[in-house]
């Protein structure tokens, strides 16, 4: 199964669901990345979603769940379209305030 670089799978998300903020992670001022690996299949559906790394496991889930409702437009290769292999990186931040 080919691979495709965070960067190019960016570029075909058609569909993005973003994650919900966990709450006990919100409450105690906490930010973190997670790193999935992903099939994006030839319909552009997202399946075999696992976690890579997590700079907090508090954050997996919500990850996981996003993810898994994004869509992507399908990758061709041969004049058909493909399964690919694809890291995707899941950042949450909390907002800043703004200064005066």
């Amino acid at each position: 199964m080919p691979r495709v670089s965070p960067g190019v799978a960016q570029d075909k998300l058609h569909a993005f669901v973003p994650p919900l903020y966990p709450k006990e992670a919100k409450a105690k001022g906490l930010e973190g990345t997670v790193v999935l690996e992903a099939v994006i299949t030839r319909t552009g559906a997202v399946e075999d979603l696992h976690v890579v790394s997590s700079t907090n496991s508090i954050f997996n889930d919500a990850a996981i769940r996003a993810v898994h409702q994004w869509k992507y437009k399908p990758y061709w290769y041969n004049g058909r379209p493909v399964d690919v292999r694809t890291t995707i990186h899941v950042v949450f931040r909390l907002g800043r305030r703004k200064r005066r």
